[in-house]
């Protein structure tokens, strides 16, 4: 594995940003973390990390984002909210570091693949791949994995991330599996239900044949390893 020198790693790590500019939805004053995404302000009121997907065993990403937020204000862009009235957004710290990048690129939380703006997405597992290339965080314990598609070993019911090269890409009625080997029964298979197909439109399913792909999403077993994409977020192609 490719290991990214030192000097550029804390480079890239003490400057991170999001990809583009979002607009400024306002501030939140920090009294306590709640979780390793969550932040409470002095009313209760709570703020979720965008784009971040923490695991069970988040006792050190809770502490690191306890000592970069702790009684701060922090700057808010893309402010929305989720189903549980949750504040959700990209938070800055007062010397323009981007927060949710931080815990992304030190390797303590994963970057989420269902964060509908997909530049945002796209330059978390850019830094996703800084923490795993580097064995920062996470990764340098294998609290952090990513699997291999030709020889899963990884959970049969959980979240994954699996790296290979599709073998065939067949449509049925009711999904559109990506076939990761010759044995359908036994091998890792992705795929896409008829229900979700709209959401894909803009990616041309059928042509992943023969192309390197990293898949992540919740895993569960049906005839082998099976992943069911229903995002886009959850496909990266990657170079040959």
């Amino acid at each position: 594995m490719t290991r990214i020198p030192a000097l550029i790693l804390c480079l890239m790590i003490t400057a991170v940003s999001p990809s583009p500019a979002l607009a400024d939805a306002g501030s939140f004053e920090v009294a306590d973390v709640a979780a390793a995404d969550r932040l409470l302000d002095a009313r209760g009121r709570v703020l979720r990390l965008a784009g971040l997907l923490p695991l069970a065993d988040n006792r050190r990403a809770q502490a690191r984002l306890r000592q970069l937020a702790m009684a701060r204000k922090v700057t808010l862009t893309g402010q929305a909210h989720n189903r549980y009235g949750e504040q959700l957004a990209m938070a800055y710290l007062p010397d323009g570091r981007w927060l949710n990048g931080l815990l992304v690129a030190e390797g303590w939380m994963l970057a989420t693949p269902f964060l509908a703006a997909s530049d945002q997405r796209a330059a978390l597992f850019r830094l996703e791949a800084v923490a795993r290339q580097s064995g920062r965080g996470h990764w340098a314990g294998g609290h952090f994995r990513e699997f291999r598609a030709d020889a899963y070993r990884g959970p049969r019911n959980g979240y994954a991330i699996v790296t290979g090269r599709v073998v065939a890409a067949t449509g049925k009625r009711q999904f559109l599996f990506l076939n990761f080997g010759t044995d359908w029964k036994t091998d890792f298979t992705a795929a896409v239900a008829k229900r979700d197909r709209k959401a894909f439109r803009a990616l041309d399913l059928e042509a992943l044949a023969g192309r390197l792909l990293r898949l992540r999403g919740p895993m569960r077993y049906w005839n082998g390893p099976f992943m069911e994409l229903t995002a886009p977020g959850q496909i990266e192609i990657l170079p040959d």
